[in-house]
């Protein structure tokens, strides 16, 4: 609800946006204060912990999005060669931009040839992984067959033809960025391999018994209505 109010009663009043999260977070804070201390003695430590990081989160958060104004959204433009100055792209750049210092996995939605994988580009470059490696796989373009062997690897004698064992782009990509393309083309086998990696950073090599451990950011895109995949059972 916050995130809602904030783009779209705020929009043109950004210089207000930081104030009213810390307004509320203030206000929240005072609320317990002066309901009684003894709540917090009722509060575990590792409950602290999370609202101490919640604050911190919300802290970097609000320091990110006072937005950008024409000049830095042009210098994006041409950086990454996008043409064009609707409102709409302008914005989508704005908030590339804003998503970029985080760590949150993100999906990009979008009609063909709108130039969705400019973004994950523009996320990847301006994050703190950006000296590390930036994977695009298009996953539309990968037979159903071997799609978890390129994502996942596979060890030896998996099946006919693994020679030797292999890793995949989740392995390759560690500790920087991975762009899914055409994410609702997947096989729902594939899907569920996936939902655990954003779970849990866990995969398992197509053969294998060995968990691995992986530290990507996923970007995805894809032109599917996800919402109506969902419906139908296309979609996890």
């Amino acid at each position: 609800n916050i995130l809602y109010f904030r783009c779209k009663v705020m929009k043109n009043h950004r210089i207000t946006q930081k104030q009213v999260f810390i307004s509320i977070v203030c206000i929240s804070l005072c609320s317990v204060i002066t309901s009684g201390m003894w709540l917090l003695s009722k509060i575990s430590r590792q409950t602290l912990r999370v609202f101490a990081h919640l604050f911190v989160s919300l802290s970097t958060y609000c320091d990110s999005c006072s937005g950008m104004d024409g000049k830095e959204i042009q210098k994006i433009k041409l950086r990454f060669g996008i043409i064009g100055n609707s409102d709409e792209l302008n914005r989508a750049i704005d908030i590339a931009m804003q998503v970029a210092h985080t760590d949150v996995s993100v999906l990009v939605t979008g009609e063909s040839g709108v130039g969705k994988e400019h973004f994950p580009q523009i996320i990847h470059q301006n994050s703190a992984r950006k000296h590390n490696k930036y994977i695009a796989v298009n996953c539309g373009a990968i037979p159903e067959g071997t799609i978890d062997s390129e994502l996942f690897g596979h060890v030896k004698g998996a099946f006919t033809g693994a020679i030797d064992e292999r890793n995949g782009y989740f392995a390759e990509a560690n500790n920087g960025t991975i762009f899914l393309d055409e994410i609702g083309e997947l096989p729902l086998s594939t899907q569920a391999r996936l939902l655990r990696v954003l779970e849990s950073g866990e995969y398992i090599k197509v053969g294998s018994s060995r968990v691995e451990k992986t530290n990507v950011r996923i970007v995805a895109a894809t032109n599917v209505n996800l919402v109506d995949a969902i419906a139908k059972g296309d979609f996890r």
